[in-house]
């Protein structure tokens, strides 16, 4: 279960609170967890693992639902490995540059 709140009154209007919610759905595939996701101006939803809203309110609307979540204790193989890829990007980064400097050498 993953739980977000947050204050989205800054953006007024436009469409950075769909981009929040889209981010949301994002991370609940990614992770494979429930979203409960609260804001004090909307979207407020809840997210299955599979990316589906289940329940959303609109912006700038006082307003409350009730909704079904579980929680799971699947992890996906990104959420298994997430603090592996920084390191393995750096090093194919490094060893990249390390093989353009030598091909430069040669010359």
């Amino acid at each position: 279960l993953l739980i977000t709140i947050t204050n989205d009154a800054w953006f007024g209007k436009t469409s950075a609170p769909y981009q929040h919610l889209a981010q949301a759905v994002f991370r609940s595939v990614e992770q494979r967890r429930w979203i409960l996701r609260s804001a004090n101006t909307g979207i407020s939803a809840v997210i299955n693992p599979k990316g589906r809203i289940i329940k959303e309110t609109p912006l700038f609307k006082r307003c409350y639902f009730v909704a079904p979540f579980d929680l799971s204790k699947k992890r996906t193989l990104y959420g298994k490995t997430e603090k592996i890829w920084p390191f393995l990007f750096l090093g194919i980064f490094i060893l990249s540059n390390l093989q353009k400097s030598n091909r430069n050498r040669s010359f």
